[in-house]
């Protein structure tokens, strides 16, 4: 038993809440995430690329507390999809822009 539990959270990072173990936590901490990505002028397919490679969040995990946020907060993603325009290259961040602004241990 203590080897599954063990296989299951393999890729829980050890100063980030787990998952299965602090769900709450976690999906606080995702949330969090995404703000960050938000001031960022981030599409929600930036923020579920830079969760994956900077925080390690798997990306149904992001792409479902996204869903959540737009839910609770419809009115401030339609002003927000109006002011970052989805396919203008410009606002899409790039990795330099996005690496200088904040250091790997900031994301977890």
């Amino acid at each position: 038993m203590v080897y599954r539990d063990r296989r299951r959270h393999r890729h829980h990072h050890p100063h980030q809440p787990c998952l299965h173990c602090h769900p709450q936590s976690y999906i606080r901490m995702v949330q969090n995430l995404i703000e960050r990505c938000l001031l960022f002028h981030m599409t929600r397919d930036d923020c579920i690329q830079a969760l994956a490679k900077h925080a390690s969040i798997q990306p149904v995990v992001t792409l479902t507390v996204w869903k959540e946020l737009l839910k609770e907060n419809k009115s401030f993603f339609q002003a927000y999809d109006r002011v970052v325009p989805q396919s203008h290259p410009e606002y899409k961040p790039s990795e330099e822009r996005i690496s200088k602004g904040t250091s790997r241990k900031q994301w977890r």
